[in-house]
This record gives structure tokens, sequence and C-alpha cells, in this order.
């Protein structure tokens, strides 16, 4: 993530949102259940706080703009290292 942001800073020209995320776009119910299978505790309970909305993005625009792409392409590979 922090090689995108700074191809972003010095690369890209507009205004416009970059997305840098991994290939694989998730839920945050998703993530939070994983990083707790991890770390050996119970999977968070359904419906999740008001502030974390769950939402999925893509890289695609960060992907084809700066010639990017994420050191592990999903949020699994990389949290499992």
């Amino acid at each position: 993530m922090a090689e995108a942001t700074v191809q972003a800073i010095s690369q890209w020209p507009s205004e416009q949102v970059l997305i840098v995320a991994d290939n694989a776009p998730a839920r945050w119910g998703d993530v939070l259940a994983w990083v707790a299978a991890l770390a050996g505790g119970a999977s968070p309970k359904p419906g999740g706080r008001i502030g974390l909305p769950s939402y999925r993005v893509r890289n695609d625009r960060a992907r084809d703009a700066l010639g990017w792409a994420p050191f592990y392409s999903t949020y699994r590979t990389g949290l499992a290292r």
C-alpha cells in the first residue's frame, strides 16, 4: 500500500481517487472473521457497527494508471504470512 501511495503522489496528475487495495474485494465481516481465525478467536457477531460499513472496492484504476500490483494479491495471503 505504501508503494502504491508513493507512486500515486509522484505519477498521478489527476485529482481523481485511486483505490489502493488487494485484488479480492472483501466485506469487513469477512476480513475480521479471517483475522479472528488466525488469532484463534471467535468470529465477530454478524451485523457489525454502524460506523463500519461493509463495502467492496476495486483497484483497477491504480493498476492501470500506475502499472501497480499489490505485493499480496489478497488480504488472506498477506495476513497469513
